[in-house]
């Protein structure tokens, strides 16, 4: 029993450890690319924190697509870690001046650290169970880290692991193959380190909109909780959803604040989806194109110039263009150069066969449309009763309620699509990927629903104090 106890106690200490360097690592990397960014009239570690973050993400999956082998990588990101903390410390100092980082009020940190504890115990205590974590995301890691390099030489091309969708990005893969490698062992728990490593820049954004109210309370109570097992079973569908559903908090926060920071966030997000999941891609172009409409939207209403938005330095495009090559890379390049195709077979002519068929079949549309339906029907009821409670009052949809609502229902549309040209028997994929894929649309009409209810409590308080 003691031998047993101390193995636990050793194996907790090395997640601590592994999970603090990689912290330390990965800031360090991310200042160094997200500095540009940054403002520079402001400091606030609750907004600055999870973009640099991010962009460590980013750049550490960037390295390990340009070096490849893990070994490399991990020297190549420690020393540009290093200069990264060279900068921040430069930053802080000339900043000291002007006041330190503020650390903001006590109950948001402890609230971070709290939900970032909880998930933490959930993740890391948990072995690898579910199918597509074991059989995609972390099977690709594992093959990463047993070839030591992510490489056409780790067997994606090889007939046996054809079934593990071999196109999906490797963003999740790496990482946790990189976390294993010093450690020279591969197990069930110590790779799962990765997914809490991504948990942290959403909740540290989400948190970032803590004010006493019932509408933060709500945001606060859906996100993460929300997503329950799909944050820590290792499926990828919680985070392309937690993060789509960031970056319409965050332009939304932009539109009422006019912060460039909250538009760089956004669009920071909108880009790291797409390193997770196909279907990110999808959702990057949709969240795009929303956005778009509301800044023309917004141009024409005499609400937002233009040339304010667009005003990019060349240190700015630099750290941009670093957080948009790991997409580029996988892609562009990786996936067309290995040849490593989709399973859904999209563009070829089964595909519009399929779609020919299952259109004129009724069945087929109701059952993909009641599908769907059965998993939006509660946040789209909420929409329609807040949306009839501003009619009422007199007021008009707010700009910043119309980016989630674009995004969440082209999305849906889109995945209404997707199961009519999959090839797969479609009572069998919509029974066992419905409930997930469509996440990222629910998560969408979930902040629109935050959005109206922080409007009608904005023009409930204007009242009080036009009446005192």
């Amino acid at each position: 029993m003691t031998s047993v106890s101390k193995l636990t106690e050793e194996r907790r200490l090395l997640l601590l450890s592994v999970l603090s360097l990689s912290i330390i690592l990965i800031f360090g990397l991310g200042w160094l690319v997200a500095s540009p960014l940054l403002s520079n009239k402001s400091m606030i570690l609750l907004e600055d924190f999870p973009l640099a973050f991010l962009c460590g993400l980013l750049a550490n999956y960037g390295i390990i697509l340009c070096f490849q082998s893990l070994g490399r990588c991990l020297l190549i990101g420690s020393a540009l870690s290093i200069l990264g903390y060279a900068q921040f410390g430069i930053h802080v100092c000339c900043k000291g001046c002007k006041g330190p980082y503020p650390l903001s009020r006590p109950v948001i940190w402890c609230g971070i650290l709290v939900v970032l504890l909880l998930y933490a115990i959930k993740i890391l205590s948990e072995p690898l169970a579910a199918w597509d974590a074991r059989s995609i995301w972390f099977f690709h890691a594992k093959m990463i880290y047993v070839k030591g390099a992510l490489s056409q030489a780790a067997g994606w091309n090889h007939a046996a692991a054809q079934f593990s969708h071999v196109d999906y990005p490797k963003l999740l893969s790496s990482l946790a193959a990189e976390v294993s490698y010093p450690m020279r062992y591969w197990n069930e728990y110590l790779p799962k380190v990765a997914l809490l490593l991504l948990l942290i820049p959403p909740v540290f954004w989400i948190y970032s909109f803590l004010r006493y109210s019932w509408s933060s309370l709500f945001l606060l109570c859906i996100f993460p909780f929300m997503m329950g097992e799909w944050l820590w079973n290792g499926y990828m569908d919680g985070y392309l959803a937690i993060y789509l559903a960031v970056a319409m908090l965050l332009v939304g926060r932009y539109i009422t604040k006019r912060q460039p920071l909250d538009l760089i966030s956004s669009l920071g997000c909108l880009v790291f989806i797409p390193n997770l999941k196909n279907e990110g891609l999808l959702e990057m172009f949709i969240g795009a194109i929303a956005i778009t409409i509301t800044g023309i939207k917004m141009a024409k209403a005499n609400m937002l110039q233009l040339e304010q938005v667009i005003r990019l330095r060349w240190p700015q495009s630099v750290s941009l263009i670093v957080c948009i090559i790991p997409c580029l890379v996988w892609y562009l390049y990786y996936r067309i150069a290995w040849g490593l195709t989709n399973d859904l077979q999209i563009g070829t002519h089964e595909t519009f066969t399929r779609i020919l068929q299952r259109i004129t079949d009724w069945n087929s549309i109701a059952l993909i449309f009641g599908s769907i339906l059965n998993q939006l029907w509660f946040p789209i009821l909420i929409l329609s009763v807040l949306f009839i409670v501003l009619m009422t009052g007199g007021s008009r949809m707010q700009t910043e309620m119309i980016p989630p609502i674009i995004t969440g229902t082209l999305y849906a549309l889109c995945l209404f699509i997707v199961y009519l040209l999959t090839p797969n028997d479609l009572a069998w994929h919509l029974t066992n990927s419905v409930n997930r894929t469509i996440l990222s649309a629910k998560s969408c009409f979930l902040v629109g629903i935050f959005w109206m209810m922080h409007h009608l409590e904005n023009k409930a308080e204007c009242a009080t104090v036009v009446k005192t």
